[in-house]
């Protein structure tokens, strides 16, 4: 299941400590920019649409309705 694998990849990362709220696209793109040093495109891509699945589902079916996607504006690669 590759995604169990990037998910815990993430918790791995400092970002996973942060709140949603408080993540920026800066955050995203420092996160883009550090994998991209480590792992393939392809993988960084499915590691940021990831990322963006869990805004979107925070936004629209756990109530945070004013929380901001940071993910929509970076570029994925």
């Amino acid at each position: 299941m590759p995604e169990q694998s990037r998910i815990k990849k993430l918790l791995c990362d400092p970002l996973a400590i942060c709140s949603l709220a408080s993540i920026r696209s800066s955050d995203i793109a420092n996160y883009r920019d550090n994998r991209l040093t480590k792992v393939s495109p392809q993988t960084v891509a499915h590691e940021i649409n990831l990322i963006s699945n869990l805004f979107n589902v925070a936004r629209k079916e756990w109530g945070m309705e004013n929380l901001i996607n940071p993910v929509e504006l970076i570029k994925k690669t």
